[in-house]
């Protein structure tokens, strides 16, 4: 059964302008939670809304609060990021400052020239556009369309598709999780972005060294997925074993990292319990885990047989 989008805040700033209000419900009731396919016909209405008379009126209430509210601690709506507009199960837009170049999310410069300058693909598709004087620029990246984006590949590479420039109040869509769009550090001094985008439906986004292309590692997206690891990181250094059932049910989880960590925590507990599961990832739906838990067990039956 498809999920559908569920609006669960909508910013005060956006609360009284019709245009906004019309096209966010017409996105949250054609958007299907953790289907990409869905995204560009949900926001196929976004140059709609690109008109500076309703900016005016938005950015006009989201700065107006804060004057005539001296209480008023920014709530949800004001972040490091930006300004919230809207967020559902499925998207969020928002207005997000380019005091740093990355766009939000995508790109983390060095703090001196010893580190090393990464760039990272986007967590899902989104379409934004510009608020400034004069023209921006980005550099664009992409994925190799042969990639597993669920499967981190350490001779997989970033390609660097060039420089582009857009025009402010001029729709812009984005490809992510294969494409990734880099704000130039000239335009960020001048602009700010309006971005909706889709929640993420990937399990990780990939990080890699921004000038030869070579992947540095995966970062997992969901918030619950890395909390459960670092408790089942703790149970394990703890051998809780009590846990051991509730451990054991975790092989389910939708997120790879979740039910791989959950077998290797089973098996600090309860060889028995983990070697079952560690048997359950042999036919996984993620090829990663499938045949790292083929190799496992090839590994385990070598020895054995050396043993005797």
């Amino acid at each position: 059964m498809e999920e559908v989008s569920v609006i669960n805040h909508m910013s005060y700033a956006v609360a009284r302008v019709p245009e906004l209000v019309n096209f966010l419900r017409t996105v949250d009731e054609r958007l299907v939670k953790h289907n990409e396919s869905s995204f560009w016909p949900a926001v196929e209405g976004f140059e709609s809304i690109i008109q500076r008379d309703i900016w005016d009126q938005v950015f006009s209430r989201a700065a107006g609060k804060l004057v005539s509210d001296p209480l008023y601690n920014g709530g949800r709506d004001w972040g490091v990021q930006g300004f919230l507009l809207c967020e559902s199960d499925a998207f969020h837009f928002s207005v997000r400052s380019t005091k740093r170049k990355e766009l939000g999310r995508n790109v983390v410069d060095p703090v001196d020239e010893r580190m090393t300058a990464i760039s990272s693909t986007m967590a899902a598709p989104s379409v934004i556009f510009a608020v400034g004087p004069e023209k921006v620029g980005f550099h664009v990246f992409s994925m190799p369309s042969s990639a597993d984006l669920d499967v981190f590949d350490p001779t997989a590479r970033i390609e660097s598709r060039g420089g582009r420039e857009f025009l402010p109040w001029t729709r812009i869509d984005i490809d992510a999780p294969r494409e990734t769009l880099e704000l130039n550090s000239d335009s960020a001094e001048h602009c700010c972005i309006v971005e909706l985008a889709m929640k993420p439906s990937r399990s990780q986004r990939w990080e890699f060294d921004r000038n030869t292309g070579a992947p540095l590692g995966a970062v997992m997206l969901s918030r619950e997925s890395v909390v459960i690891k670092s408790m089942l990181g703790e149970i394990e250094r703890f051998r809780y074993v009590p846990a051991i059932s509730q451990v054991a049910d975790l092989i389910d989880h939708p997120d790879f990292n979740v039910r791989w960590a959950c077998m290797k925590c089973a098996f600090s507990l309860d060889s028995t319990v983990g070697r079952k599961l560690l048997d359950r990832l042999t036919t996984d739906s993620n090829p990663y885990v499938r045949n790292s838990a083929l190799g496992i067990i090839k590994s385990m039956r070598g020895s054995a047989n050396h043993a005797c």
